[in-house]
């Protein structure tokens, strides 16, 4: 049983969450807000979606959709995973940040278009170390320079060394390959094993295959002693240089925070303007009467859909009639959409729209049946009723797809308006159903306490135009379908005679 659908990861089968949601999850850039946006909703109250509605529209009345996408793509350089929020706790513990660590917080300062001066000397001091892409350069930095300059201009005598020492004839006929290598920080010649003489150099590693000895030349090494000093002195002046920027940084790890706190809030409100911009939804009007105006509401997933509109507002819900394949399940479920997207803070799928944010939603489909549970359709579905009315909330909105359908239609009719008058005695709710019930359609269109409405057909192919019509009910069609849809089968039009 489907219980109130807020909060409950069933929402995510019931309305084919994952075809809907996609296209605006893929719109965040943040990790966190890909996982908030693919999150079952909960309930805001009017007042909470009331102001992020508001922000919303200043937001959408102040900028260009151009200007939207601009201003988020930038926010698309910060690290989508929030381990800058882990580096920020770091600073105020006194540990001193990766080169890795310090580019993203790089990263987070330069989508900012408004620095303060100390904030833009740590990015400039940050970038002198490293680039956007993590690697670490040395020509930026003055006191860097300098060692790598002097590491560069001894690499490049050691090359020159070990080019002459290889093409001596004492070495051409020993070297496994000319050329040289670096191995644990030494440069290194190839000498076949066998050939290998100790007062060559020392070993500092032998091939896989013990084919080959990777020797250090003693020629080599002083300059190899003199190297690694410079690289051991040139691996701590760059510590030095992260832990002075950590220093700073430290300062400012408050407003850091919240700069990135505030990055990542815009990616989700931009990633929610754009979906309901580009499919040209709207941010609905909210009310404290239990009440539903949706005009020209369309489901998403369905292509050139016919817009509808209905205005539920003195009456206690809507029964919705017509044939099968005709679209009131579509119908049903593109209404609870707008509820589903009014309490994740979307746009509405609608033109224009007046709603109440209902407490509860529940929906209930046509097919009940639980075999583990031994139960038949319609034990399951009295149980599932029995369990709605003690879960109730305030105020509620109750979805029945094909309500009692498992039984006869008399009796089903019958059960459903006493069950409809037991739920609006107990809360404040309405209720939106669809049936094949012919009474169930007569009382509730003859009351007024309900609006009646059917889906239209095709009345040539009997296709589903998903075109809801309000003030009557409307017929099953079951004769006219059935005949359609057994075209192919030989012993169709003696049934389809028959039955007549």
């Amino acid at each position: 049983m489907v219980l109130n659908i807020l909060k409950s990861s069933q929402i995510h089968s019931l309305i084919d969450w994952d075809s809907i949601f996609l296209p605006i999850i893929e719109l965040a850039h943040f990790s966190i807000n890909k996982v908030k946006l693919n999150t079952p909703p909960n309930y805001h109250s009017k007042q909470e979606l009331q102001a992020y509605y508001d922000d919303l529209r200043k937001t959408i009345s102040q900028s260009s959709l151009d200007q939207i996408i601009s201003e988020h793509n930038n926010l698309t350089k910060i690290p989508a995973r929030n381990d800058i929020l882990a580096s920020l706790d770091f600073l105020k513990k006194d540990r001193i940040l990766s080169l890795l660590e310090l580019n993203e917080i790089a990263l987070l300062l330069e989508t900012s278009s408004f620095l303060k001066p100390n904030l833009k000397k740590i990015l400039n001091e940050i970038r002198m170390l490293i680039t956007e892409n993590d690697d670490l350069i040395y020509d930026r930095h003055p006191l860097l320079l300098k060692i790598q300059t002097e590491i560069k201009t001894l690499e490049s005598e050691i090359r020159g060394t070990i080019n002459k020492l290889t093409n001596s004839s004492n070495y051409q006929n020993i070297i496994q390959f000319k050329g040289h290598d670096v191995l644990q920080d030494y440069f290194v010649i190839s000498i076949k094993s066998g050939s290998y003489e100790s007062k060559m150099g020392k070993i500092i590693q032998q091939s896989d295959s013990k084919q080959t000895f990777y020797v250090e030349p003693r020629i080599l090494k002083k300059q190899n002693q003199i190297r690694q000093e410079l690289l051991s002195e040139i691996k701590q002046l760059i510590f030095k240089i992260r832990f002075q920027i950590c220093l700073e940084l430290k300062k400012h790890a408050k407003f850091l925070k919240q700069f990135y706190l505030k990055s990542e809030a815009l990616d989700f409100k931009y990633a929610k303007i754009r979906y309901f911009l580009q499919r040209n939804h709207s941010i609905p009007k909210l009310t404290d009467q239990i009440k539903i105006e949706l005009i020209d509401f369309v489901h998403p997933l369905i292509q050139d859909s016919i817009p509808n509109s209905i205005l539920i507002e003195n009456q206690k819900g809507m029964v919705i009639s017509g044939p099968n394949t005709g679209g009131k399940t579509v119908c049903l479920k593109s209404i609870l959409l707008s509820q589903i997207f009014l309490q994740k803070g979307l746009g509405i799928n609608a033109r224009s729209s007046e709603i109440h944010p209902f407490e509860s939603l529940f929906y209930f489909g046509s097919d009940n049946q639980k075999i583990d549970d031994g139960l038949s359709s319609f034990s399951s579905e009295i149980k599932n009723y029995m369990q709605l009315i003690d879960h109730l909330g305030k105020t509620n909105l109750i979805f029945f797809d094909e309500i009692f359908n498992s039984t006869s239609s008399e009796e089903a009719s019958a059960l459903a308006m006493a069950l409809f008058k037991e739920i609006h005695q107990k809360s404040k709710s309405m209720i939106i159903t669809s049936t094949h019930h012919h009474m169930l359609k007569a009382i509730s269109h003859q009351s007024n306490d309900y609006l009646s409405a059917h889906m239209i057909i095709n009345p040539d192919n009997f296709n589903p135009r998903y075109k809801l019509s309000i003030g009557t009910p409307g017929s099953s069609y079951a004769l006219e379908i059935f005949n359609k849809l057994t075209e192919s089968f030989q012993h169709a039009q003696s049934i389809y005679n028959s039955s007549k």
